[in-house]
This record gives structure tokens, sequence and C-alpha cells, in this order.
């Protein structure tokens, strides 16, 4: 799997024992430095930061992990559930010896920093979660979406873009308010690594068996939900004005169960916003972190 170039002196692997897998990682070194914990979303990998990792390690010690499944950490064959999730990133956090840390998330990642948050033992100075927050979504009917969710034919449906590159690149245009706005260098990079994607089988099997268990965990989030609520974390919520993945209403609803949380919105941008508006997502998050330095 590729890695965008400017990133590849800061590459790791760590070994997870009691997971039994290895965490590929970025890491812009040992420092004294407060560290910044960066987590993707489903069917992503670590450079959906590609844009942030360099600017937000001049102040911070940027830890950027491929979730297991995912990019160049390993994919065991048995199923992926959040506690699974949750339970590998607590070793991996244990195993990178880091005790407090700002932690950053995108959708799935995000979702997973609130999760983990509940059993963490260490300090979560603040969390940022972009376009994910733990909160129930009704999903409009669609019968793509039907069988793209049955067993078999999902797979058959995600296989067959294996030698359709451009209908795969075309998957990619949901996520972003303006997929071809992009520059030219970034477009290359999402067709290469789309491509990549869709002839990983084992990421295949990853994507497939979060997906599936992942509403029906959401569906029965009210168990913990509230504890969300009583955990002493400053809370920021950056989202895409133009999401269609997540709506924005998903944060205000997360806002109203979190005394204290704050939401900022940046228009022209999609589920991604760090990768379609860096500059804008940079400025507010560096606004944030600086609060408590």
């Amino acid at each position: 799997m590729i890695l965008w170039e400017s990133l590849s002196p800061f590459a790791g692997t760590i070994h997870l024992c009691k997971a039994r897998l290895d965490i590929f990682y970025l890491d812009s070194g040992p420092s004294e430095k407060p560290v910044c914990l960066l987590l993707h979303g489903l069917a992503d990998e670590s450079e959906t930061w590609r844009h942030i990792f360099t600017p937000l390690s001049r102040n911070y010690r940027v830890i950027v992990p491929d979730l297991p499944g995912f990019g160049r950490s390993g994919k065991p064959s048995g199923k992926y559930t959040m506690d699974f999730l949750k339970d590998s990133l607590l070793e991996f956090l244990e195993a990178m010896e880091i005790e407090e840390a700002h932690f950053i998330g995108s959708s799935l990642g995000a979702m997973l920093i609130q999760y983990t948050g509940l059993f963490y033992k260490g300090k979560m100075i603040s969390q940022v979660l972009t376009d994910g927050v733990i909160i129930p979504q009704k999903q409009k009917f669609s019968i793509f979406n039907f069988l793209f969710m049955t067993p078999l034919i999902g797979e058959y449906l995600y296989s067959r873009l294996k030698n359709k590159p451009v209908e795969a690149y075309n998957t990619l245009k949901p996520y972003y308010a303006d997929l071809d706005a992009l520059p030219e260098e970034d477009r290359d990079f999402l067709y290469r690594r789309v491509c990549e994607r869709v002839s990983d089988n084992r990421q295949r099997h990853a994507y497939f068996s979060i997906l599936r268990r992942f509403s029906r965990w959401l569906g029965k989030s009210d168990r913990f939900r509230d504890a969300l609520s009583k955990k002493d974390i400053p809370v920021l919520m950056i989202w895409g004005g133009e999401d269609r993945i997540i709506s924005v209403e998903a944060a205000e609803k997360m806002r109203s169960r979190i005394p204290g949380s704050e939401i900022q919105v940046i228009p022209r941008a999609g589920h991604l916003p760090h990768q379609e508006k860096p500059g804008e997502y940079m400025e507010i998050l560096t606004a944030w972190l600086n609060r408590y330095n």
C-alpha cells in the first residue's frame, strides 16, 4: 500500500500481543510536546490526516495509527466489533506509553474515541470529533445500500470495482462537497488509494464486518450514551457544512447531551473537512488546542 511520500520518515510498526496483530502508525517523534492522537474513519487510513500531520507536529507530538483491518495494520480474519477496536486501541495506547493526549477522530474514529474514553485509564485532555458522534441516524431506504449490506451480494458489488477503477474512484464523491475541486495531487493519490482498497480482500472483510455490526451497536448505544455526558472531558465537534454522510444535526444532538461541548462548521466541506479544507480545519483545531497549552 502506498504511503504519502512526505510521511514515510515517520512510519513505524508495533505488535499488540493481546490483539495478536501489528499496528502501523505515524509518529512525529519522542518529545516533551503534548500528544495528539489522530484516528481515521471506516475504510480509511492514517493518510486521511496527511495535510494536518506536519503543521500539527510543529507544536505537538502527533501519533496516527492505521486501525486494525485497514491500511498497513494487521487484518485478522475474525469479527470486527467496536469492542475489538476499543480494546486494540487501549492496548496500542499502553504499548506506546501514552498516558495523556488530545484525541482527534474522523467519522468512525471519532465515535471510537468517545467509546474508548469510557474505559481509558489515562487522561483525555480533550476530544475533537470530526463528522462522527455516537448518535443513531435515520437512513433513507436505498436499494443499493440494502444490497450492499446483504452478505455475499455486498462483497460481490465491492469486488467488481477491482476492474472498474473510475467507478471505484467515483464512490468517494459522497464524502466530499466537491471531489473534483481537490488539488490534482490529492485526486491522483485518492485514485491510487481507492484502487488498492478494493483489491485488498482482507480489508474488504474488515470493512463489511464493521459495517454490518455497527448499526446494531449504534442502535443500542443508549446504554452508555448517558455516561458520555458525565465524563469531564472538553469536547469540540468540527463538521463539514455539506456532509452528506452524517449531518450536522447529529452534532447538534450530541451538543445537547454533553454540557459545554462546542461545534464549529466548515462551509463548502463534506464528510472529510480535514482533507477538503485543511487550512480552515487547522485554524479551528489550533485555536482549540491552544486553550490547553
